[in-house]
């Protein structure tokens, strides 16, 4: 029988990282989730089809739960703050229609809210409205993620991310009256209740942590007290991956889990089944005792009849009951599984794969199920909804119950479960045979087809494994044998395809070679990986409701996505000083995808735009939100109305918008525009000091000043990936080559002064580890670029050799952080922002979450740079010698940076001598360190590293007592600054220099160190360091020039 499937959009925010949830109440169904607090009711039309309109919408906090006791009159309302709404209906009758949704006033989708950016409406979350009552429940300190009633009674189950409560919800008087706090060690995802023959109320939680405990609720006979005992916490965890919560951003997936009781009817014996795995994992409930028992072994998933895949190819999410002894599952996977629960002779449980549902029409993961058979116009349909937003129902299936009670009659007769069970465990010669001898049975009569729907020709593919046939291999298609069953709970075989007849036989290279020089047919070429597309640094993906489009030195630039007829989109600018700059907000009626800030203005770009669009259609609306100048306006339009004559259609480029924060001119003036050539798509943008530029599609770097002056359009050696910029430096990067075999990106970079318009470095990003991406980039608070792979390391790109003026330097990447040895388990991750101070300003991210949540200002951390050095047997040293090696990094850009700037006054001379008595500091410890050990070799070469005069004759000091490393010193100093020779006196060295100089001046040329010319007004950058704090003691004395007195 056919069963067919509807698919509609909910009115609800289109985020995916929030769960759509659905409820019964009364004969009606409730649709509720994401970010902006709307509830929808879902109807049948008298064409019998399915809408969804809204009718509440809640600005207070986003709903995250809704609950209603047995009698209706009380539903609940939890959100992510942890506030709790109760409505009271003490009025209601169940024949009528709930108020709760008759009370509603229709929401009008297609209104404007120019005002109301964020959906504000009027009827916040305390609303009420005629004939009901609502008041103030409980508050927690964590999002609600479950509500349950108890039976027949107003005690509700409260769950959040934190606790597990039983409150009455009778009135705001009984409150605190009895208050449950159900014994947990973190917070739970979901709860589910079944009263037994006994009356006794089994209450099961699933905690954060993936792990079941049960408990036993009693509700005595006043209706007013409960009570509880742990029956049972379970040590094995049914869900593998920890739920990190909402706050650290836990999938839609995570927060959808919940377990589910069912009572089966053949000795009415209470079952449990709850996902984690991608076979059911089921819980039997005794009678008597109260013992928990669970099933040992998978449930085999083995389709016997077609030799397809059956059961779930990834975790299973939640299950619902759908009728006598039927379990339907819903997976990461986006299948939809239905099963049929036994009990074996044993007493053990068994279930059977019956039939898989939808036919891979769902578009993302399930989020909630609802099987709704007991109201007349909705017939018994099962209803999914998933995180993308939509509502699948599927109709007519009580069918499949009946026909499957039949099937599983049929095959019992047939085979017995050790069969199945030897069948699952068969080598590969026992799965030919089982397969020609499942192809056999599958051939007698219609009955099994209309069971399970198709044949094993049109069951979906295996998504792990390349279909030869869409390639256009054989001909005779319908000759073809099925071939053997594949299990889908033996996920490693998935990447083994089967090969008929080549079992046993083991490889021969000498043959395949010579195979393969007699062939003349055409052999397939291997697919390299696919290069990694543009990203923006410290962005989140598109498509969320809110989401950073940028976070840096500067700030925040979030987009907050609107709802069309409802609300605008907009986009808010925050800025870490928040005494210099006040915050910015603008509305973005012309669909913003990229957006970056710098210290000028930020700049931002929208999509190519859609060739059937209008181009005359609502641009008075479009631009308005941009606050341009009445000038600008006219400009645009007239260079819109001037494209459509010219080209008889409307541009089709990126259009760039470039928002400046302050200006000596009129402030209706400072914003500049333009659109791109046509069919030229923005990848990136960045902005800085005085410039802003767009990497694009056609491999241009299009550069401009802030105030919109176009500047040079210059050739990318590749497609662009990412660029990044701060003060008057750019950097671009892009693809060198394709990937390697193991996905390793091939990039290059560009590093570039974008004020001068000069490169200044540009060569291959070798900062990328073995099958890696680049992840991050941007520039230290020094104008050091960094870079971070998705391995967890970031880079700096380090420079040397500056004693001929910034065109002699080399470059090189060096590692300086691995954040791998970080991570606290392996799905942790940190997500970077800058780097300040040598410090990596990130985001701390837990339980496999790829980016922060946008919709609250997340908690950074920082986390200190580290070179990954070898560790010597001097552990005292290890710490002074990363930060000696890593300093000296960052003084030669600092250094690069002054002359590249073109910095020569006295206060940049002064800046850098300080900066090399501290570097020396560092060094001369060390220094002491190896003396004192008697590493006097390793002691002599950090002698080398030394920058100042005065740090030679310290070393000398301090190695007083080896008179040969003295002498070393000693030479060494000599040939750094020139000799001292006081036998010889400053008129006799005159006579004999060509160039008529004293004996200082002629020193001073000498002196080829730049930091090591010495004067008086240094004196103090070195007056800290002493012999006695490096070493503790008194020292020889050895001549000591003047340079510092």
């Amino acid at each position: 029988m056919d069963r067919p499937t509807q698919t509609l959009d909910l009115p609800l925010d289109h985020d995916e990282e929030h769960p759509r949830r659905l409820l019964a109440l009364g004969r009606q169904i409730i649709a509720y989730g994401g970010d902006d607090g709307t509830v929808a009711l879902v109807e049948r039309t008298s064409s019998s089809t399915h809408v969804a309109r809204p009718i509440r919408r809640f600005d207070d906090d986003s709903v995250r739960v809704i609950g209603a006791s047995d009698d209706g009159k009380r539903v609940v309302i939890g959100s992510d703050s942890g506030m709790v709404q109760v409505y009271s209906y003490d009025d209601y009758d169940a024949n009528e229609a709930h108020p709760f949704i008759s009370n509603s006033p229709t929401i009008n989708e297609d209104a404007p809210d120019e005002d109301d950016l964020l959906m504000s409406q009027s009827d916040a979350l305390g609303a009420s409205y005629q004939g009901e009552q609502t008041f103030a429940g409980p508050s927690y300190e964590a999002p609600i993620r479950d509500v349950k009633f108890l039976p027949n009674s107003h005690f509700a189950v409260i769950a959040t991310e934190t606790a597990l409560t039983i409150v009455n919800l009778e009135s705001s008087n009984t409150l605190t009256e009895n208050v449950q706090e159900l014994e947990t060690d973190v917070g739970v995802r979901g709860v589910t209740m079944i009263q037994t023959e006994e009356n006794d109320l089994i209450l099961s939680a699933l905690d954060m942590n993936g792990r079941l405990t049960h408990y036993k609720i009693s509700l005595y006979d006043d209706k007013n007290t409960t009570s509880y005992q742990v029956l049972e916490k379970e040590a094995r965890l049914v869900i593998e991956k920890r739920d990190v919560g909402e706050m650290l951003g836990a999938s839609a997936a995570c927060r959808s889990s919940r377990p589910c009781w069912l009572q089966m009817a053949d000795n009415r014996r209470a079952v449990l089944a709850v996902g984690g795995q991608t076979y059911l994992q089921l819980r039997a409930l005794g009678t008597l005792k109260m013992e928990l028992s669970e099933q040992d072994q998978p449930l085999s998933i083995l389709d016997s009849e077609t030799g397809g895949v059956q059961g779930h190819l990834d975790s299973i999410v939640l299950t619902e009951t759908i009728g006598n002894d039927h379990v339907v599952s819903c997976g990461r996977d986006k299948r939809l599984v239905v099963w049929k629960l036994e009990t074996r002779k044993d007493g053990s449980l068994q279930a059977h794969f019956v039939q898989e549902l939808g036919n891979g029409e769902l578009d993302s993961v399930p989020t909630d199920l609802l099987w709704f058979g007991n109201g007349e116009a909705m017939g018994e349909s099962l209803f999914v909804t998933t995180a993308a937003g939509k509502l699948f129902v599927m109709e007519n299936l009580s069918s499949i119950t009946s026909k499957a009670a039949k099937k599983l009659q049929k095959n019992a007769t047939a085979a017995t479960q050790s069969e199945v069970d030897a069948a699952a465990a068969a080598t590969p010669d026992d799965d030919e045979a089982f397969a020609s001898k499942t192809t056999t049975e599958t051939s007698n009569g219609d009955e099994d087809e209309e069971l399970f729907g198709t044949d094993a020709s049109s069951l979906p593919k295996n998504r792990f494994i390349d279909d030869e046939a869409d390639d256009g291999g054989d001909e005779d298609d319908d000759d073809s044998v099925p071939g053997p069953p594949v299990r889908s709970h033996a996920i490693s075989s998935f990447g083994h395809e089967y090969d008929e007849g080549s079992e046993g036989d083991e490889f021969d290279v000498e043959q395949y070679r010579l195979g393969n020089q007699r062939s003349t047919v055409a052999q397939p070429t291997m697919k390299l990986p696919d290069p990694q597309p543009a990203f923006a640094p410290s962005s989140t993906p598109l498509g969320m409701t809110r989401r950073f489009m940028c976070w840096n030195h500067i700030g925040t630039v979030t987009h907050i996505q609107g709802i069309p007829g409802v609300s605008r989109s907009s986009i808010d600018i925050d800025f870490a000083e928040t005494l210099t700059h006040r915050p910015v907000n603008f509305t973005d009626n012309i669909g913003f995808i990229l957006g970056s800030v710098g210290e000028d203005g930020a700049i931002f770009a929208t999509d190519l735009a859609e060739d059937e669009d209008d181009a005359d259609d609502n641009l008075n609306e479009v631009i308005d939100g941009l606050g341009m100048s009445e000038m600008t306006k006219a400009a645009l339009k007239k260079s819109q109305q001037k494209r459509m004559k010219t080209n008889g259609s409307k541009a089709t480029g990126s259009t760039i918008f470039f928002h400046r924060f302050d200006t000596f001119a009129a402030i209706r003036d400072k914003d500049w525009y333009l659109t791109l050539p046509d069919g030229e798509r923005a990848l990136g943008c960045a902005c800085g000091e005085g410039w802003a530029a767009v990497m694009t599609s056609r491999r241009f770097l299009r550069l401009f000043s802030s105030g919109g002056n176009q500047g040079q359009v210059i050739w990318l050696p590749g497609e662009a990936v990412s660029i990044v910029g701060r003060g008057r430096f750019l950097a671009v990067f892009y693809h060198e080559a394709s990937p390697m075999m193991d996905e390793t990106q091939k990039l290059g970079c560009m590093f570039y002064d974008a004020t001068m318009n000069r490169t200044i470095h540009k060569g291959s990003a070798s900062c990328i580890s073995s099958g890696s991406c680049l992840a991050w980039t941007g520039f230290t608070n020094e104008y050091s670029l960094v870079a971070m792979d998705n391995d967890g390391m970031i880079s700096m790109l380090a420079t040397s050799g500056l004693d001929d003026g910034p065109g002699g330097a080399s470059w090189e990447w060096a590692p300086v952080l691995d954040t791998v040895g970080l991570r606290k388990s392996i799905d942790d991750s940190f997500w970077p922002i800058t780097v300040y101070d040598g410090k990596l300003v990130c985001v701390p991210l837990k339980g496999g979450i790829k980016h922060p949540d946008a919709t609250r200002r997340p908690v950074t951390t920082t986390v200190g740079l580290r070179l990954p050095l070898a560790r010597g047997t001097l552990s005292a040293i290890n710490a002074l010698e990363e930060l000696s090696v890593r300093a000296d990094m960052a003084f030669n850009q600092k250094k690069l940076v002054h002359m590249l700037l073109g910095d020569e006054d006295e206060e940049t001379e002064t800046e850098m001598r300080t900066i090399s008595a501290q570097l020396d500091k560092v060094t001369l410890k060390m220094f002491a360190s190896m003396v004192e050990a008697g590493k006097l070799e390793r002691a002599l070469d950090l002698v080398d590293r030394l920058h100042m005069e005065k740090s030679f004759d310290l070393g000398m000091k301090i190695a007083d007592r080896h008179h040969k490393l003295v002498d070393l010193i000693e030479e060494a100093k000599e040939r750094r600054f020139g000799r001292d020779d006081h036998d010889q006196d400053d008129q006799e060295l005159s006579d004999n220099d060509p160039f008529g100089e004293t004996r200082g001046q002629s020193l001073d040329r000498q002196r080829v160190t730049p930091d090591a010319i010495s004067d008086r007004k240094y004196k103090r950058a070195f007056d800290d360091i002493n012999a006695a704090d490096l070493k503790g003691g008194g020292g020889r004395q050895v001549r000591n020039r003047s340079a510092f007195t």
